[in-house]
């Protein structure tokens, strides 16, 4: 009995002895495959250095081919839009906000890009209705709300503008160019007094 007990260890070691070598020379015939070196986020981070340093073209693709890797990232579909936007490329930063908005539907960032982008196309009740959105999903946003009243004034929609503006002040008073725009709209809507008050 102990004899056949030796007799089976014996066999298994020798198995896994030739398992071990076969594997071992599989190894070192087979190719190795080599280690990708850019992941999604080294080429967002590239991106956004590119950016800063005002490549936006090269930026861009950067973006791009982050985005190949981690196609379901609204953050950098949202930082596409707004490169695009840096080079006047409206329609295709309204795309890439679009984008975003596919992935994460109830992201304010990208409905204020995408109302800002339509405000451009000429495209006003969609950047309207973008516009809108963003701020009901967050009424912090004090950016949405300047670009609310400048679409508003653009329309000659005075009051709506004005209570935009209002708001955008009240959350971020130290932003001198939304003090400028209400003066305007105030003057725009024969509110000469309230314009100096401004």
């Amino acid at each position: 009995m102990l004899k056949q007990s030796n007799l089976i260890k014996l066999v298994i070691l020798i198995i896994s002895m030739v398992l071990a070598t076969a594997a071992f020379s599989i190894a070192q015939v087979a190719p190795v495959k080599p280690r990708q070196t850019h992941d999604a986020q080294s080429f967002f981070d590239k991106a956004y250095s590119l950016r800063q340093q005002g490549q936006y073209k090269e930026a861009i693709e950067a973006y791009k081919q982050g985005l190949r890797l981690n196609p379901n990232s609204a953050y950098y579909y949202n930082e596409l839009s707004y490169t695009y936007s840096l080079l006047k490329q409206d329609a295709e930063a309204a795309e890439a906000a679009k984008k975003a908005l596919e992935i994460q539907p109830h992201n304010a960032y990208a409905y204020a890009r995408l109302g800002y982008e339509y405000n451009i196309l000429g495209k006003y009740d969609e950047a309207l209705k973008a516009y809108n959105q963003a701020v009901l999903l967050d009424s912090s946003d004090a950016i949405s709300y300047a670009g609310l009243g400048n679409l508003y004034t653009k329309l000659k929609q005075y009051d709506e503008a004005i209570t935009a503006y209002q708001k955008s002040i009240a959350l971020q008073p130290q932003n001198g160019q939304t003090h400028f725009e209400l003066g305007y709209t105030y003057l725009e809507a024969g509110k000469n007094e309230e314009a100096i008050k401004v």
